[in-house]
């Protein structure tokens, strides 16, 4: 099976002047920089990180096959609906961005990456949950609604738990000298 793994790390560098970069750093595609004094400790973070991540794509295919179920349902059901409003790509498109995910989790820029192609497979999912139950709502379908409504709540807890990842390792962001300069916005020049 394929699998996940990022492996940026930019080591400290112990000569700098600047404080931050004294610090070992992991940059993560859901917009947060984590610290580490510890080189280890950052490795081990990396590895929690690739196992989370590991996690959440099985978590995330199951969800995309819960959808792809409840759809292919309707569609064994309700046929004639589906005749009438039949275009739909986002399987071939979720399926794209799983291998895309899969495939250049390692590149140099995988960190950031893989948590993107996250992010898109969660819209993609959501955009096609949306189509159905816009489908069932217009041909009064209203009480197979639910199955689609659970996924996307799945989809969006999962999206959350990603969203924080790492925040306890960010929030302890080195303070270095020009952090404390005030910025035009805040004086007003």
């Amino acid at each position: 099976m394929q699998r996940i793994k990022i492996k940026v790390l930019r080591k400290a560098n112990k000569a700098s002047m600047l404080t931050r970069d004294k610090f070992h750093t992991v940059s993560l595609g859901n917009g947060l920089k984590c610290y580490f004094s510890n080189i280890n400790e950052a490795k081990s973070f990396m590895a929690k990180t690739n196992g989370m991540l590991n996690q959440q794509a099985q978590f995330l295919n199951k969800l995309y096959i819960e959808t792809w179920t409840a759809q292919r349902i309707i569609y064994l059901t309700h046929h004639y609906m589906f005749i009438r409003n039949w275009n739909s790509t986002y399987p071939q498109q979720i399926e794209k961005a799983f291998n895309l995910m899969l495939l250049r989790s390692g590149w140099q820029n995988g960190n950031e990456y893989t948590f993107i192609y996250f992010y898109n497979i969660v819209e993609l999912l959501h955009e096609w949950i949306d189509e159905n139950i816009n489908l069932l709502k217009k041909n009064n379908k209203k009480y197979e609604i639910e199955a689609f409504r659970l996924v996307k709540e799945q989809t969006d807890y999962m999206k959350m738990k990603l969203d924080v990842w790492g925040k306890a390792y960010a929030d302890r962001e080195p303070a270095c000298f020009y952090d404390k300069r005030v910025k035009v916005s805040e004086n007003g020049i």
